[in-house]
């Protein structure tokens, strides 16, 4: 039977089976039972038994995050739409069939896209914020960016393709340092991994870029609303950072950086970025004084942090992604000062700030060439900076 696309029955109001935080048992199972009878088409393996096992676990942290399941049940509603209704395979889950226990209708489960959608990616913003069952983050981002292609918004799985990828990255280069002894024993448990802090906060600082080009193609109120989410999940994430302590002031090298404390260098800063693009956006939206000042402060933490590695360098391949972090502060600074043109002196010395970025860049540019352009630039800028003197106090450029 078909749906209209603006009948009621499909708001996100309601005490419908799908408008339930978690879905009820009945549901969920026939929601999974639909996307294993046909995740065989898809280029995504994954051990069923293993995943049925933890989905009836007693542990709840044993059981798998909502950024899986919230994808399979977005990649199952498609699955309906082109078709796949019926499968050679028997069902993995028994559904229960109770007089008072709605269940999904499957002439109504393509309507429902667009709302699994924005369940799967609050689901992943989720888990990064705690560092929550990163695992079922990947896979939940791989079906949501295969979703995404296969209903030809490349744009939109563009982006979630590189987070993604950035994710496996940073677990490819935590499991290369275990096995080759970068990270050193702690007994005979094994030690945790802290490049699971510089995932989280790279893969946050993806997010942030992606949500901001989508608002500037298509600037609506719910964008902003999903900004603001973000912005709380940034915090959370950084309120269980460790500080991070500069290895410079006790008189190590920089390019002997302890694993743990490089991986914590770039979750300071990557959630730092993320928010200097979080508060860019808003500020298109509003245009609010706060906003660009929540952007500077974030830009002279990032500066803070970039002076830690003047005194050598940064040889761990995943710091390139501070790089970016370090160039983006460095553009927020230039502008803030060239907008000025001098006259009153600033209560922040930004001059000095921005010579520190313009350090990093350079240090990292030895082991990256590809940042030697924003080196050049910042360079440029800084010796532009220090021609125009001061500016005014609180003033304020276009971001």
């Amino acid at each position: 039977m078909a749906m209209a696309m603006n009948q009621p029955l499909y708001n996100a109001a309601g005490g419908r089976w799908y408008n339930t935080e978690i879905l009820a048992a009945p549901s969920r199972n026939f929601m999974i039972n639909v996307f294993l009878q046909h995740h065989e088409s898809l280029p995504f393996d994954f051990h069923v038994p293993t995943f049925i096992a933890r989905l009836h676990s007693a542990n709840p942290a044993e059981r798998p995050h909502p950024a899986i399941i919230e994808a399979m049940y977005l990649m199952a509603c498609y699955f309906v739409s082109r078709g796949s209704l019926s499968s050679p395979h028997p069902l993995a889950l028994e559904v229960a069939t109770d007089p008072g226990v709605e269940l999904p209708q499957l002439a109504e489960l393509p309507h429902l896209e667009e709302h699994f959608l924005r369940r799967a990616r609050n689901a992943l913003v989720d888990s990064l914020s705690f560092s929550d069952r990163l695992m079922d983050f990947l896979r939940g981002s791989i079906l949501v960016t295969q979703y995404l292609y296969l209903r030809g918004r490349f744009l939109e799985g563009r982006f979630e393709e590189y987070e993604s990828g950035v994710a496996t990255e940073a677990y490819n280069d935590t499991l290369g340092d275990l096995f080759a002894g970068v990270i050193p024993s702690t007994g005979d448990r094994l030690p945790d991994l802290p490049w699971t802090v510089a995932l989280k906060g790279v893969s946050l600082l993806v997010r942030a870029t992606r949500i901001g080009l989508n608002y500037r193609l298509r600037p609506t109120s719910e964008a902003v609303n999903t900004t603001q989410a973000l912005k709380t999940a940034i915090d959370n994430f950084r309120s269980t950072l460790a500080p991070y302590q500069s290895p410079s002031h006790g008189g190590a090298p920089v390019s002997t950086i302890p694993c743990t404390d490089a991986a914590t260098l770039l979750g300071h800063t990557a959630a730092l970025g993320a928010l200097m693009e979080i508060h860019h956006t808003l500020f298109e939206a509003t245009d609010l004084d706060e906003d660009y000042d929540m952007r500077l402060a974030r830009a002279v933490e990032v500066a803070e942090l970039a002076s830690g590695v003047k005194e050598g360098g940064l040889v761990n391949g995943t710091l390139i992604c501070a790089g970016y972090c370090w160039a983006l502060a460095a553009r927020i600074l230039v502008r803030h000062i060239e907008s000025n043109d001098g006259a009153e002196p600033y209560a922040v010395d930004y001059e000095s700030h921005l010579a520190n970025l313009v350090t990093a860049l350079e240090m990292l540019s030895i082991t990256f060439p590809a940042l030697l352009s924003q080196f050049g630039r910042a360079q440029e800028a800084l010796g532009r900076a220090a021609g125009l003197g001061v500016g005014l106090l609180g003033g304020r450029a276009d971001l």
